[in-house]
């Protein structure tokens, strides 16, 4: 249970990249570049502005996102929507954690739900 945090309301055909076929791609962004730290600052904070009880999770899902080989455009502009937001537009999720509410980045939220469609969930 979570107390403290506000809580709001929460295709095209294209063949999925293999594992084998990206082995040697980048990832989206690495731990340490200027996006991982913009990603893991501004979810702590907004966690922290909301008093959501797993801000936690923040590293690990900025990680997740930084890790990602099928998805990278699509990562990079949520991640750069995300960050500008104000702490008005962030709620938090069934797990606590911080989001973004509304429609908010709601092009680049649409974008990443396609290209996970498209990859079978893969990032």
């Amino acid at each position: 249970m979570v107390i403290g945090c506000k809580k709001g309301s929460s295709a095209t055909e294209r063949t999925a990249p293999t594992d084998a076929s990206i082995a040697d791609v980048p990832t989206a962004f690495s731990p340490d570049s200027g996006e991982a730290i913009a990603c893991k600052s501004v979810c702590a904070l907004r966690a922290t502005e909301l008093k959501c009880s797993h801000g936690d999770m923040c590293e690990d899902a900025c990680a997740k996102l930084g890790q990602a080989k099928f998805c990278v455009k699509p990562v990079h502009a949520f991640v750069a929507c995300f960050t500008k937001q104000p702490t008005s537009e962030w709620e938090y999720n069934a797990e606590g954690m911080p989001v973004i509410g509304g429609h908010v980045c709601e092009g680049e939220q649409g974008s990443m739900s396609d290209c996970l469609m498209q990859t079978g969930g893969k990032l």
